[in-house]
């Protein structure tokens, strides 16, 4: 940034160079180079722009309808407030021009949500595996009313003093833990209550895949830390 901010800088003296390179990250398609973007990876930040790194210039860009059927395909049912804090994008006349030709629902509180027609909606009744979610993972952050995963006034907890969020943990499909990586493991930090015993188990084998995969072929410790109220 800093080097892209000075050369801004020599070809548009009449603007502030930092300013100018804020603006290009924020507005084009750019890459996080190696060693920023990979597991473990350390060191500055260093970009390119995506036509570099791929050999190919970005494709077109969505229409706003099919960006909704896209957003409605990993997210449904949603509602229009939940996509437009997804997306930044006023979304009400949107999903009225889309309506015939999605799936119409309300939920408890009367609000409408919408979903494609043929997206998957599996029986309430079906048992919901263990699973550990990264670090501003987009299932935490697609919805205005988050109360569907995580639980009243918990969000707050899941951030760091430095704005940063907490991997989590989810049990029966609810944030119930945190978990960050520790020297040779995982430390699972429980909301409110421990994790009974008869989960715990389903948690650490979770763990363990995860870890198994961040750093194959070593020794792996899960450790679950204090209740955190």
């Amino acid at each position: 940034m800093a080097q892209l901010a000075k050369l801004l800088a020599q070809r548009f003296p009449q603007h502030d160079g930092p300013t100018m390179a804020y603006g290009v990250r924020y507005m084009e398609p750019l890459v996080f180079t190696p060693p920023r973007g990979l597991w473990g990876g350390r060191g500055l930040v260093t970009l390119t722009t995506f036509e570099k790194w791929l050999g190919r210039p970005p494709g077109p860009a969505f229409h706003v309808d099919d960006l909704a059927r896209r957003y409605l395909a990993a997210f449904g049912p949603a509602s229009a407030a939940d996509m437009r804090l997804w997306s930044g994008l006023a979304m009400r006349e949107t999903f009225e021009r889309l309506r015939p030709r999605l799936k119409v629902f309300r939920n408890e509180q009367g609000v409408e949500l919408f979903d494609l027609p043929r997206a998957p909606r599996p029986d309430p009744s079906l048992p919901v595996p263990v699973r550990l979610l990264p670090d501003f993972d987009n299932i935490l952050l697609a919805h205005a009313d988050r109360t569907r995963i995580l639980p009243p006034g918990k969000h707050l907890g899941m951030f760091s003093s430095n704005g940063v969020m907490q991997g989590s943990v989810l049990l029966d499909g609810f944030v119930r833990a945190m978990w960050v990586p520790a020297r040779g493991g995982l430390v699972i930090t429980p909301f409110d209550q421990p994790i009974p015993k008869s989960e715990r188990h389903e948690v650490i084998e979770e763990a363990s895949r995860l870890l198994d995969f961040l750093t194959p072929g070593e020794k792996h410790d899960v450790r679950f830390g204090p209740v955190k109220s």
